[in-house]
């Protein structure tokens, strides 16, 4: 992981060091570009994914300003689902949702006509919540969850442009935050009625490494 960390950084460093002048072929009907992760959706269909993913976003929007700057958006969304009704001895349900949100800002370095470098910063917000209910011998178990994260992104990508309009690419990069996750703990035994609750908070921070990303990209 520290080895990928550095290579990272290097990577950021050799980008904003060689910034080139921008190709001035972007026409001002164009300014509109819109990518989504192929990996995200196909985990969102088929309903597998937790709380890792692939990728950040599942979703971007960004606006071009000039030939060299965007402002970007990027929302995630995923959750999963699951009920256990066969199972005489154990049985219960589970659900989980996550919601993310991105806003940043993202300059553009261009190597030749095709390929591009862009690198950026990302101010980010995601909740996570879960819920899990169970019954097993004479008992009925009850957790919750509710997580928020709050941080940062710095980001690298590559992209090589197939025409005028549609491009493709890979984006990876380092993020950093706070998280506050609130919970509740229920335990009851049904045949006597005695039960037990409690809540707890954790705070933390976090600092992961954001591996690369494929982006499907539609300029319009």
């Amino acid at each position: 992981m520290k080895k990928i960390i550095i290579a990272t950084a290097a990577l950021f460093a050799f980008s904003a060091s060689h910034a080139q002048s921008p190709t001035p072929n972007v026409k001002s009907s164009n300014k509109n570009l819109v990518s989504f992760s192929p990996g995200n959706i196909i985990g969102v269909i088929g309903g597998f994914y937790s709380y890792q993913q692939p990728g950040e976003y599942l979703v971007q929007y960004r606006r071009i300003i000039g030939n060299a700057n965007a402002i970007r958006i990027g929302i995630n969304a995923n959750g999963s689902k699951y009920t256990n009704n066969k199972n005489d001895t154990l049985s219960g349900n589970s659900n989980y949702r996550n919601t993310k949100l991105g806003i940043g800002y993202e300059r553009y370095s261009y190597i030749s006509k095709a390929w591009n470098l862009y690198y950026g910063v990302d101010a980010q917000f995601e909740n996570g919540i879960s819920n899990n209910e169970s019954n097993y011998n004479n008992y009925y178990y009850k957790t919750t969850s509710n997580n928020y994260n709050i941080g940062g992104m710095a980001y690298m990508g590559i992209t090589v442009n197939l025409n005028n309009r549609l491009s493709i690419g890979l984006e990876n990069g380092l993020k950093a935050g706070i998280t506050n996750a609130d919970g509740t703990n229920y335990q009851k035994q049904s045949s006597a009625g005695t039960a037990s609750n409690y809540t707890y908070t954790t705070k933390g921070n976090y600092f992961n490494y954001v591996y690369p990303q494929l982006q499907v990209r539609i300029k319009f």
